[in-house]
């Protein structure tokens, strides 16, 4: 009786699915972001075929402690090891959100949506121009009714990646993406109220079923279904008391990037219509 139990329990075991972390490869895209007093957190980047390349994080990733926005941050390269892993490098470059008084970034025009997306050129970056830094392809960034496809409920499984481990580290040591899964907890397409950073948002939100720890603002939240995977949001913050994770759809960049999409191609009309 006790081999059935254990031929049982190893049929169990073995049979059971459990998901894998995205290709390391791929998570060269996302980057580590450090500000000036060694705080900051994630962000990752997606470049358009119009709008070029832009770092997408959450606003207060880059704000100080009152909520303005800081000059400038810095970000770390990527690297792989020897290994094969994917990590931050001690190498970072410069990334300007102010160039002589002008501010150079969009910020989504809801202001309780933590979401802001800062170019990556040579006007406000340290970049070299021989430099290809890794970046997500804009198709990658889905809309409401592509997300709405992909049937998001309750128990979907979910991976983060992010820097969570960063606050604790050196900031001359090499840091590790934190890669950990969880579950959808809740997933709505209404808006509603929360309280995030003592201040009443409301938005559309993805509950998160694990721990989010400060590094984790601006990680893309990546849904694995039917051996496919998606990114389908970005952390936006955490309870600390229910220990459970906010996060924004991605298809709020997805219209973000519309928009900017749209006046910058009406601007191009003006201009050769001179």
């Amino acid at each position: 009786m006790k081999y059935l139990k254990f031929l049982l329990l190893l049929f169990i075991i073995t049979s059971t699915s459990f998901p894998k972390t995205i290709n390391e490869s791929t998570k060269s895209f996302i980057y580590e972001i450090v500000s000036p007093n060694l705080g900051g957190g994630t962000g990752f980047a997606v470049t358009d075929s119009l709008l070029g390349p832009f770092l997408i994080t959450c606003k207060h990733v880059v704000q100080d402690s009152i909520g303005n926005y800081i000059d400038s941050v810095f970000v770390r390269r990527n690297k792989m090891l020897p290994t094969g892993q994917i990590v931050s490098d001690t190498s970072a470059f410069i990334l300007r959100l102010k160039v002589k008084g002008h501010s150079l970034f969009v910020e989504h025009p809801n202001p309780d949506v933590d979401l802001i997306m800062i170019p990556l050129s040579s006007l406000n970056t340290t970049i070299s121009s021989n430099e290809s830094l890794p970046r997500l392809y804009s198709r990658f960034v889905l809309s409401k009714d592509q997300i709405a496809e992909l049937g998001l409920d309750e128990g979907t499984t979910i991976e983060l990646i992010g820097f969570a481990l960063s606050p604790a580290l050196s900031p001359n040591t090499t840091h590790y993406h934190f890669s950990r899964f969880g579950k959808i907890g809740l997933y709505t397409t209404n808006e509603f109220t929360l309280l995030i950073n003592k201040k009443f948002k409301t938005a559309n939100y993805i509950l998160l079923d694990m721990i989010i720890r400060p590094g984790d603002s601006g990680s893309p939240i990546f849904a694995h279904i039917d051996s496919n995977v998606y990114l389908i949001g970005f952390v936006a913050g955490y309870s600390p008391k229910i220990e459970y994770g906010i996060a924004y759809p991605v298809y709020y960049l997805h219209d973000l990037m519309k928009a900017v999409r749209d006046t910058l191609s009406i601007l191009l009309k003006q201009e050769k219509g001179k």
